[in-house]
């Protein structure tokens, strides 16, 4: 049998296990303060009978160093003091947790991991950028966007500007100027709660409900969103520019070693859109880059393609084959590496006009290269043209699965011409063809069912007044000629097999276009509609969702920016009686106990029975009290202890992670006993470091003001022994030592003031700070316990020890022996702490003392006696008599530190090292 004995505090626990022959990797978790037969436990020793195992546990570490004790996985404990003597817990998180809760989703529209989601489409989204939604979710600047990152997490009151749950797209009226915007939001978790609704600073009740519709599912099953779709945005014009130069060649890279004399290329072109009868001689050159010799040399053939050479393939197509050779064999030179091979127009492919009113087009479709040891086919389909004028061409790829496509064409100035005086309807042309990625562009009309779609997304055939020939469709004016000058929208749609696509639109219109006419088509928009879920709907019970339509008009046209809410958490807060009341708070330390326990946000919530109700209902209490607040939002992977961190740092507050198994918090405030002594008696190693000279004594806060939710800064200053919000009379910055700092989490400016105050007094007026090392079996206080402090340095005539007897009179305490004679100086104090075992906790008393001289009597002034201190002998403890040592007493002059413990330091050496400021 293995015998383990677990240590803390000096209680001890003792268990046998049969671990014989078992690692003492599959039963311990940390090696640190375990020891086997009085030496270091190793991760790699074998465990045999007879092991003496001895585990010492730090007061506050969750019991979690061997398997048989409760193994939490959440919280390491580490209290650390920061910057001028302040307070706070630095709590680490095993395996990142953050927060978030776990949800799924499938295709491409929002996905999830640990809470993540994003739009459809990702490959188009929005990156992060600064006053972004996610970047900077309560500024008034900030912009709606595609979000990546985790579902925000909401605590207290604030404004948010939502990420995109999927891309937003317009809806269009044929004909028409009219547009209807559609935006759908995966918000935030279900216990947030909306109100003023806003479009930048203008709030949605002051536009007409004609125009503006907001749906909500707060928690609900059902989806509220739209069409799955991705848009992109183009936004170009479709002219012809005469000027613009079009130079295409085809290359393909190779880098194959080879040992050649020879190399030939078969190669195909193809040409589009050719009216045979006006066929103008092409001239083309294949280059070959190769290596001979070590180095790199170019060979080069010229091609003239007349006619008759050409194969008729239908519709206007038609293709070529040949062959580039290279022979060096009458050279005795060989090829040793095929770097690539280029096949380039040398003279314009559109030799004369009706070549360039047909748009004439080439196309280098394969080649197979071939050497002594090595061939390899490459199909290339590449443009390889040369001319001048273009027309503008607008491309637009699509996600997978996509089956529908929506081309929408708007006309900004309207579609008519002039004649003298008089409008005159005209038509307007715009070429669509669309193609796979490896495939050939083809027609709109190829394989396709046609439609239009009106602006609620229903489907229609094709109107009279839109004409479809082939690649092209023809958009005509409105049939009142007298609106013809006011812009409207065309949209032409089509379907097509599950897949990914390239769209590409250009102007189909050159004949009609002349300076007496108005109305330049623009490729708007291409929607693409995809045959999958927009999101897995299993997460809506989780979230929110908020669906937003508006019909545009002249006050509210195009993609809306800047949509935004306030947003307020309900959570579970005190209502004097229990935690069962859910309601809106921005009660830090209600927030810190649901950013624990709740499973919606926190992936490994804590047990109800890890929290320390009365320190978390007296923490709750304080921040009411004080007022004191925490508003924010998270909306990237953090680590949930920074988080609670941060808010409870604003309030005077720290948490203790599993004090004494539960999670404990603590308040630096003024209404703390006393609870320890440390002297020479329990402690060593002392350092006493007052701060001397000029410390911080100005301090400007930055932050976001919940007035405006505008970034906003304050200055407190320190003069005459107070904090004041300007400088004394008669000075500027310059006079103080100042510093900036940043705050999250917090809104209110009142209770921001009210922190920043606390913390540049304590800088300024609790100057002294003490370092010293204890036994850890002697360790019962934690972080933020009021403590005395004393020591030799310090103090004069001091003397430590126990207290061996009380002396009383009629129920009347009177004084105190010692173990010896000492010399007691006048005017002297004595500390002494006690143990109070039937409210299990320490007390600590200062008495004057009233004799002076050389005794080992201390004598005080009568005062009722309560039987806390007892001296030594057979007393009654709580279940036994057993024998108590003595009250701990220091005795002396002048200065006994009255402290606060800011930092609990644990050694390898079983010892711990407190540091100590002023209480």
């Amino acid at each position: 049998m293995i015998r383990i004995v677990k240590k803390c505090l000096g209680k001890s626990e003792v268990v046998a296990k049969k671990w014989d022959f078992h690692p003492a990797f599959l039963h311990f978790k940390s090696f640190t303060n375990c020891y086997i037969n009085g030496k270091p436990l190793k991760w790699y020793h074998f465990l045999k009978n007879g092991d003496h195992i001895e585990v010492i546990e730090r007061p506050g570490e969750p019991t979690s160093t061997i398997a048989l004790f409760t193994w939490l996985g959440a919280w390491l404990v580490g209290a650390t003091g920061i910057g001028f003597g302040l307070t706070t817990t630095q709590l680490a998180i095993l395996g990142g947790i953050a927060l978030v809760g776990a949800v799924t989703a499938v295709g491409t529209g929002i996905y999830a991991l640990a809470g993540g989601f994003s739009g459809v489409g990702n490959a188009g989204a929005t990156g992060s950028k600064e006053y972004s939604s996610t970047t900077n979710p309560e500024l008034k600047g900030a912009s709606n966007d595609i979000g990546k990152g985790i579902i925000p997490v909401v605590f207290g009151r604030v404004q948010q500007t939502p990420c995109y749950g999927q891309f937003p797209y317009i809806g269009v009226d044929n004909g028409t100027g009219s547009n209807k915007l559609y935006q759908y939001f995966i918000a935030n978790y279900n216990n947030v709660v909306y109100s003023d609704f806003k479009l930048g600073d203008t709030f949605i009740s002051d536009y007409s409900i004609d125009y503006i519709n907001i749906n909500q599912a707060i928690g609900s099953a059902n989806f509220i969103g739209f069409d799955n779709v991705k848009k992109v945005d183009i936004n170009e014009e479709l002219s012809y520019n005469p000027d613009g130069q079009v130079n295409n060649s085809a290359i393909v890279y190779y880098n194959q070693s080879t040992t050649s004399a020879t190399l030939k290329i078969d190669f195909q072109l193809q040409f589009t859109n050719v009216d045979i009868n006006n066929w103008s001689q092409k001239q083309f050159q294949q280059v070959s880059t190769v290596v001979i010799a070590g180095v790199q040399v170019q060979l080069s053939q010229n091609f003239t393609i007349a006619a008759s050479q050409l194969v008729n393939q239908g519709s206007n197509t038609y293709t070529y084959n040949n062959t580039a050779s290279y022979d060096l064999t009458s050279t005795s030179q060989t090829i040793t590496e095929l770097i690539t091979t280029q096949f380039a127009p040398i003279s314009p492919t559109r030799g004369n006009a009706v070549e360039s009113t047909n748009e004439l087009s080439a196309l280098y479709v394969s080649e197979t290269v071939t050497t002594d040891d090595y061939t390899d086919t490459q199909t290339v389909n590449d443009s390889i043209n040369q001319y001048g004028g273009t027309p503008s061409e607008c491309l637009a790829t699509s996600p997978d699965n996509t089956t529908d496509i929506d081309v929408i064409i708007s006309f900004p100035q309207g579609l008519y011409k002039i004649n003298g005086s008089n409008r005159q309807s005209r038509n307007a042309t715009v070429e669509i063809m669309y193609k796979t990625p490896n495939g050939q562009y083809v027609p709109f009309t190829q394989g396709t069912t046609l439609y239009i779609r009106d602006m609620d997304g229903n489907k229609s055939s094709v109107p009279p007044s839109i004409t479809v020939n082939g690649s092209n469709v023809t958009f005509k004016s409105p049939s009142n000629i007298g609106v013809a000058d006011q812009m409207f929208y065309g949209m032409i749609g089509f379907t097509v097999p599950a897949g990914k696509y390239i769209v590409r639109i250009r102007s189909g219109d050159y004949a009609e276009k002349t300076n007496m006419e108005i109305g330049v088509p623009y490729a708007n928009q291409v929607q693409f509609r995809m045959d999958e879920p927009v999101l897995n709907e299993a997460i809506l019970p989780k979230v929110n969702q908020i669906g937003f339509e508006a019909i545009a008009y002249k006050g509210l046209s195009g993609t809306l920016q800047k949509f935004n809410y306030i947003a307020e958490a309900k959570i579970p807060i005190w209502n004097g009686t229990d935690w069962n009341t859910i309601d809106k708070s921005s009660n830090p330390a209600a927030i810190v106990r649901w950013l624990l326990t709740s499973r919606l946000v926190n992936p490994r919530p804590e047990p109800l029975n890890y929290i320390d109700n009365d320190s978390f209902v007296a923490a709750y209490e304080w921040c009411e009290q004080e007022q004191y607040k925490a508003d924010g939002i998270e909306s990237g992977e953090k680590k949930t202890g920074a988080i609670i961190d941060t808010i409870l740092r604003n309030a005077q507050l720290t948490m203790i992670p599993l004090w004494n198994g539960k999670h404990t918090i603590v308040i630096d405030n003024q209404d703390k006993v006393p609870v320890g002594l440390f002297n020479q008696h329990n402690s060593w190693g002392f350092v006493w470091t007052p701060l001397t000279g000029k410390v911080t004594s100005a301090i400007r806060a930055n932050f976001v003001n919940n007035d405006e939710w505008v970034e906003d800064e304050f200055t407190l200053y320190w003069w005459d022994g107070a904090v004041h919000d300007a400088p004394k009379e008669g000075t500027t910055d310059e006079d103080y030592l100042l510093v900036k700092e940043d705050y999250d989490y917090v809104r209110d400016k009142a209770s921001l003031v009210k922190y920043v105050t606390y913390k540049l007094t304590t800088i300024q007026t609790k100057r002294n700070n003490f370092e010293f090392k204890v036994n850890l079996e002697g360790l019962n206080l934690k972080l933020l316990d009021r403590c005395y402090v004393t020591n030799t340095a310090n103090m004069q005539n001091e003397v430590t020890g126990l207290i061996h007897d009380v002396v009383t009179e009629n129920g009347m305490l009177k004084g105190f022996k010692i173990g010896s004679l000492v010399d007691i100086p006048e005017n002297a104090k004595i500390i002494i702490r006690s143990l109070d075992y039937t409210n299990e906790r320490p007390v600590i008393n200062v008495y004057d003392v009233i004799n002076s001289g050389r005794s080992s009597f201390i004598g005080i002034n009568p005062i009722p006696y309560d039987c806390i201190v007892k001296g030594m002998g057979e007393i009654q403890g709580l279940k036994d008599k057993w024998f108590y040592d003595g009250d701990l007493f220091t005795l002396g002059q002048q200065t006994i530190y009255d402290c606060v413990i800011t930092d609990i330091r644990y050694n390898q050496d079983l010892t711990a090292t407190i540091t100590a400021r002023d209480f």
